[in-house]
Order: structure tokens, then sequence, then C-alpha cells
């Protein structure tokens, strides 16, 4: 085995395609910042596993990258909180993925930091924030009242699932309204207050 036969013979298919985190490529290889999220269909940019496995919560391993089908580099991952190292296919390919980020970078006028600003203070926003799984509340989403989306009553969440035997209740909250009724809502049917003084 060597590496011109692994990168012949690798598995091209969607399900062993990863998608390039363009942005953090762009910052930790090449120190270029304000580059957008792609994804795979709209880059010529794509990766391959070569090896792989799950750490923790993440898939790393080795990946072979490749620009308009042609290989590039390589890379390698040993761990979830480990740095991607990458290793070349030349000076010429490393050449050609920096002129291809720079000529989808967003500039911003202001000193290139991608700043966006408020235009009106007084644009009406929602009373209330979403969260997804009632598994992410934390004591603060418990301890105070919530807003239910469609009337727009108060009530209290009494009872939320977080195990992993719970999991397809996770989108689920027990809330108790004002006038005492317990009822089990999705967690989109719920806003949370800001949290305000």
């Amino acid at each position: 085995m060597n590496w011109k036969y692994l990168i012949e013979n690798i598995d091209k298919s969607k399900e062993n395609r990863n998608e390039v985190d363009l942005i953090t490529l762009g910052e930790t290889e090449f120190s270029k910042f304000d580059i957008p999220w792609l994804n795979a269909d709209e880059t010529p940019l794509k990766s391959y596993w070569y090896a792989k496995w799950y750490c923790t919560d993440t898939w790393v391993g080795g990946k072979l990258y490749f620009f308009d089908d042609e290989f590039i580099a390589s890379s390698w991952q040993s761990a979830r909180k480990a740095s991607e190292n990458f290793q070349w296919a030349s000076k010429e390919a490393y050449e050609k993925v920096s002129v291809y980020l720079e000529s989808i970078r967003q500039i911003d006028e202001i000193a290139g930091l991608g700043i966006s600003f408020h235009d009106d203070l007084e644009q009406e926003i929602e009373d209330g924030y979403m969260i997804e799984y009632s598994c992410n509340l934390l004591n603060i989403h418990r301890d105070n009242q919530v807003i239910i989306k469609e009337t727009g009553d108060k009530a209290k969440i009494v009872e939320t699932w977080t195990l992993m035997k719970d999991i397809e209740r996770w989108r689920l909250a027990k809330v108790e309204l004002e006038n005492g009724e317990v009822k089990e809502l999705r967690m989109d049917d719920i806003k949370f207050p800001y949290l305000l003084k």
C-alpha cells in the first residue's frame, strides 16, 4: 500500500464524503478570514475519509482532499480536540486552494472583520427565544415562567426528559398554566423570556 494507491482507490461515494469546513481551513492553514460556509455541492473542494472513528461526539481520522477531482492534500486528526494536520500534495496545490479561498472571501468594509450592525434599535423583535430540546434547559429556564406561543399564556415548566432512554421525549416539556392546568407541549410551542432585570 502507498499514497498513490490510496488516492486512486479512495471511496468517493456521497456516504464517504465529508463536508469541508472552509472557514476553519481558511483560518488555520491560510490565515484567511471572512470565508463563507458552503455546502459540498457549492465548492470544488471535497474531502473523503480514508480512516475514521468516533471520538466522544465527533468523527475523526484521516481524509484526502480533492480540488476539481485532483488530489491536493491529506489530513489527520487523532482526537476530537486535536488539530487537523494537513500535508499538501505540492506547493502548487496549496497555492491553488489559497487563490480559491481568496476568491470567495466576504470582506466587510470595517477592517475585514465581518461586523454586522443594528440598523434600527426600535425594530420589533419576538418577546422570547426558542430552545429545541428540553434536555438543554438550565435552572434559570425551569425557575421562570415561559410563554405559550399560540395563546401568549404564561406557564411554568414542571417536567422535562433528559435521559437517553427518553430521547424520543427530548422535544417535549410538561408545563403548568397559571390556572393550574398541566399540559405536555412540544418545545417549539414554548418561548423563553429574555433574561432581563
